[in-house]
């Protein structure tokens, strides 16, 4: 499973712990390149890494990364309903109006409304392979070790907390659901999925909304919508950071003769046959 934000987990002393794992990594000459993927702009790799890279005598490259939108939450949901757009807000009401009058009692509820962890699961479950099988793609849940991995790691998250696992009901059934993560008053945006039955009254933009009430309602102060600047996520803000990533070249002279061929060949616009021919 590839995860949104990655990055190196430093403890307290983490300019200390930052030079000894460099100092370390760059003594070995078992590696060619690294790179991080993926590093969110707020981690203190950033500020430390100059820094230390440059008292090591140690060469780095940092390369801007994809955007990751997210949304500061005010203090009712009336506020964030007047700063989203008039056709949006229109669509909501809308949606939610007519969802109502089709199939009757709607509600918004949390995984242990449902049932226990395992239930809540996969009831999700079947809502996001349905939603990925109808366009003809697997979908996260595609083998029983994925879905074991899933329920245990679930399981894991709602003892600790952590765990923010939401649906939308028609008459106790549901038919919409946001697998998220809560953590210090942020919600991680996560999985979704939904049951294509439903996708004429729009259920995934109803289930956000849910969602958003919910966070307004227990004090949440961020929804980070993850990496990926998909259009339904600038419907709820503009604001954005972007991850990055950051490249390391070793010190051997294999190393940056193949990293001097790379970039040459990149300026010529050559890589991939440079790439190739290197294999050989």
């Amino acid at each position: 499973m590839h995860a949104d934000y990655t990055g190196l987990i430093l403890a307290e002393r983490d300019a200390e712990c930052l030079k000894l794992f460099l100092k370390y990594l760059f003594q070995q000459d078992d590696w060619d390149f690294i790179y991080l993927y993926d590093t969110p702009g707020t981690s203190i790799l950033s500020q430390l890494l100059p820094s230390v890279s440059k008292e090591l005598s140690i060469p780095f490259e940092f390369k801007n990364g994809v955007i990751c939108p997210y949304l500061i939450l005010p203090e009712s949901m009336d506020i964030l309903m007047s700063r989203i757009s008039p056709s949006l807000r229109y669509n909501l009401r809308y949606y939610a109006r007519k969802l109502k009058r089709d199939h009757g009692k709607i509600e918004f509820k949390r995984y242990d409304e449902i049932g226990s962890v395992e239930e809540a699961m996969y009831a999700f479950i079947r809502l996001h392979q349905k939603r990925w099988n109808l366009k003809g793609i697997h979908g996260v849940y595609s083998s029983e070790k994925r879905i074991n991995f899933s329920l245990e790691a679930a399981k894991i998250l709602a003892d600790k907390g952590l765990l923010a696992l939401y649906f939308l009901t028609v008459n106790d059934k549901p038919i919409a659901g946001l697998h998220c993560l809560e953590y210090n008053y942020r919600m991680y945006g996560g999985l979704s999925g939904f049951d294509p039955n439903y996708a004429k009254y729009s259920v995934g933009s109803l289930a956000l909304m849910g969602l958003i009430e919910k966070c307004i309602k227990k004090g949440v102060k961020e929804i980070d919508f993850m990496k990926g600047a998909e259009p339904y996520k600038f419907k709820w803000t503009k604001t954005y950071r972007r991850n990055f990533g950051v490249r390391f070249v070793n010190k051997n002279f294999t190393s940056n003769l193949y990293d001097f061929g790379i970039k040459v060949a990149k300026h010529m616009k050559m890589d991939t046959i440079l790439r190739s021919l290197l294999k050989f």
